[in-house]
């Protein structure tokens, strides 16, 4: 997200160099409000960093990646289901062994 942020900011700054303080200015503004977003990240991380968790779509990659997150679900699972196709067998069965075998593991689903 920072590196969009710094991205649009030079882009505008670029075009209308006479305004790039404004620009900079915006960028902080945006920054400051972006900060209790990037603290909870920096709580959840702290308290579940590692944790074991499950997910149906693959979007939980980029969130349990993002809050240090372990996400276990089978990929070909997730990726199947985010389509709105059937997934493999073998990554239903492990999916469902998982939550069968009760998987440290929080499904977020």
């Amino acid at each position: 997200m920072q590196q969009v942020i710094n991205q649009i900011t030079g882009d505008y700054q670029s075009l209308d160099p006479a305004d790039a303080a404004y620009f900079s200015t915006q960028q902080t503004v945006l920054e400051n409000a972006l900060m209790p977003y990037r603290q909870l990240i920096q709580s959840i991380k702290q308290s579940y960093g590692g944790t074991q968790i499950g997910g149906t779509e693959s979007i939980v990659v980029y969130m349990a990646d993002a809050l240090g997150l372990d996400l276990i679900s089978p990929p070909d699972f997730m990726n199947a289901v985010s389509e709105g196709n059937d997934p493999p067998t073998q990554s239903v069965a492990a999916f469902e062994q998982q939550i069968n075998q009760k998987t440290d593991l929080r499904i977020n689903i």
